[in-house]
């Protein structure tokens, strides 16, 4: 069961109560507690959640998220960079970047 409703015209909520999270043949979660706040800007970012799902059921899951999506492949590659230069110069940024893209090329869909 979900419920859910709009805050305003950015942000909206969800709460799931008992359904089901996976199939037993994709994998087995015997017990996860998540509680987290991303304050990042990024796809569906800020959102906070709290969540609890024990043997592949979701017992309750509780979101409240930003309802817009990033809007171009570039938007997301501008966010990376912003967490990931205080590691690596952009030269290096850039050349693992372009080879993430080669590798997406690769994939059949």
């Amino acid at each position: 069961m979900m419920i859910h409703n709009t805050i305003n015209e950015d942000y909206a909520w969800e709460l799931t109560f008992f359904c089901n999270y996976r199939s037993l043949s994709d994998g087995l979660s015997l017990f996860e507690f998540k509680s987290d706040i991303d304050w990042y800007n990024g796809d569906h970012c800020p959102k906070a959640d709290i969540c609890l799902r024990l043997f592949n059921w979701t017992i309750f899951e509780f979101n409240v998220y930003n309802v817009h999506h990033a809007d171009t492949m570039s938007d997301i590659q501008k966010q990376c960079w912003n967490n990931y230069h205080s590691t690596c110069t952009k030269k290096d940024f850039e050349e693992s970047d372009k080879a993430f893209i080669e590798r997406l090329k690769q994939i059949p869909e």
